[in-house]
């Protein structure tokens, strides 16, 4: 019969009798050494035993002794056995590899890379081992594609969850990662089919279902469903920082500074030393100061190491506020780190204006121009400065590009707003992608443009675009404030 590891092994205590007991301490206390053993070095002869008062001999550890000490060592060595025989059964090994997966997870949003890496190879030898186990073929197929996951094959990874996404105990997970292994082979649309039949018909609470629902839908422009699903993750996993993250940078975008506000401070709360804390707090800042709330702004730019992006913020707060030389300090320490930051030119060119140097001002704007000609507020600031210095000539010629940018910045909310509203219109995704281009988005243009190819994977036209801005630009790390990942 099979031991049960979850009955506790029996406790052994003390005989009742004391008094026999505090006898036999005695004789062993009180026994006179042999010559031998008070000899140099302590040498016993072969032939030594314990002299008993009586003048007797007797074994050192009596038979009774010997016989606890026996039968604890096979309580050991059978509690030790039904321990690695409740380890070494299936069932056990199969969550063992879930709890590795999950582990990895966290230490791969973390970026401990070797850790979770570690923690991967862990669930690819589970999944392995439970092979050839009677009847646990699914399960060895969900933890074998989950390793081909994590280790960048998501093709391996199709082919080996087909065999588990079917099954009752494993068709939920199964499903979830052949939805995300179909997201990233860019078959965006299978992905989604998957993954809303998981939240449709088999587990609507599953959190990591609607977190890569919310990560398509993020990606397709698609806010509204975007935001319904991250609101889902966030119910479901409590601890999660991520989707009130995300969330805030959905509202921000589009106007909702208050509720923006809230998801952060949430996110926040949930991890205050997340991944992502910098850019948080960067985009916190800039949304208390879109408000006029500066001097929550300045309380949440304190929490910030120097940047050209967050002393600028600052600068700016402090104008706002009418601390003049603050402001100066800030702009100028801004420009320090970065001298072609064109938020920092744009405050500067503020601050000399009021002070009534204009010529100055206008300087300072031609390069912000210069470095970026798409960007709105510098050219239509320049063309105002050319004005006050009765250059009137170079002001019209801003000023028709100021209203050629007005215009398209006009129809890309439009189209913006259309992409909502229509979550499976292609064409409109690749219009906004041509517009982001012509304003100098970059990064937004090719995410438009992916958005576009992943609803319609034969336009041809977003296809060649998007390989063509690829192989123009080389990779930069993200911008502080970019785009999260739900």
């Amino acid at each position: 019969m099979e031991s049960n590891p979850h009955i506790p092994l029996p406790q052994f205590q003390a005989g009742n009798s004391a008094a026999g007991e505090d006898e036999q301490h005695t004789r062993l206390a009180t026994a006179p050494m042999p010559e031998a053993a008070q000899m140099e070095g302590g040498e016993q002869p072969a032939d030594a035993a314990e002299q008993s008062p009586a003048g007797g001999t007797e074994p050192l550890v009596p038979p009774m002794h010997l016989a606890v000490v026996a039968v604890a060592g096979l309580l050991v060595a059978g509690g030790v056995w039904a321990w690695l025989s409740y380890h070494h059964r299936p069932g056990v090994r199969f969550e063992r590899g879930l709890a590795a997966l999950r582990e990895g997870d966290r230490l791969r949003e973390k970026q401990q890379v070797a850790e979770a890496a570690q923690r991967f190879e862990e669930v690819r030898k589970m999944g392995e081992s439970l092979e050839q186990e009677v009847g646990y073929g699914p399960h060895a197929s969900l933890l074998l594609g989950a390793a081909h996951l994590r280790a960048g094959r998501p093709d391996r990874a199709v082919d080996e969850l087909q065999f588990a996404w079917d099954h009752p105990d494993t068709r939920v997970a199964a499903s979830t990662l052949l939805g995300e292994a179909y997201y990233k082979l860019n078959d965006i649309r299978r992905a989604q089919i998957v993954l809303n039949r998981v939240v449709t018909s088999l587990d609507k609470e599953y959190a990591p279902a609607h977190r890569w629902l919310a990560v398509i839908y993020f990606d397709l422009g698609a806010m509204s469903q975007a935001l319904y699903h991250l609101e889902q993750v966030a119910r479901l996993d409590p601890n999660d920082p991520r989707p009130h993250r995300t969330m805030a940078y959905i509202r921000k975008d589009f106007g909702n500074g208050a509720g923006a506000i809230e998801d952060y401070l949430e996110s926040l709360r949930r991890d205050p030393n997340q991944i992502d804390r910098e850019s948080i707090l960067m985009e916190l800042a800039g949304v208390y100061h879109r408000l006029h709330q500066d001097r929550e702004a300045l309380e949440t730019l304190s929490k910030l190491p120097p940047s050209a992006a967050a002393l600028a913020l600052t600068a700016e707060c402090h104008y706002s506020l009418g601390n003049q030389q603050e402001a100066r300090k800030f702009v100028e320490e801004a420009l320090k780190l970065d001298p072609n930051y064109v938020p920092a030119m744009l405050t500067k060119a503020a601050m000399l204006t009021a002070a009534g140097e204009h010529a100055q001002a206008a300087e300072v704007l031609e390069v912000a121009v210069e470095h970026s000609p798409k960007e709105f507020s510098a050219r239509y600031a320049l063309a105002q400065a050319y004005l006050r210095l009765g250059r009137k000539q170079e002001a019209d010629e801003h000023m028709k590009v100021v209203r050629e940018l007005k215009e398209n910045l006009d129809l890309y909310a439009r189209l913006v707003q259309q992409s909502i509203d229509e979550p499976g219109n292609a064409q409109v995704r690749f219009q906004l992608g041509i517009l982001a281009m012509e304003l100098g988005m970059e990064g937004i243009d090719e995410n438009w443009f992916k958005a576009a190819v992943a609803i319609e994977p034969g336009h041809v036209e977003a296809k060649q675009l998007l390989e063509k801005l690829r192989a123009e630009r080389k990779p930069t790390p993200q911008s502080l404030g970019g785009p999260p990942k739900p």
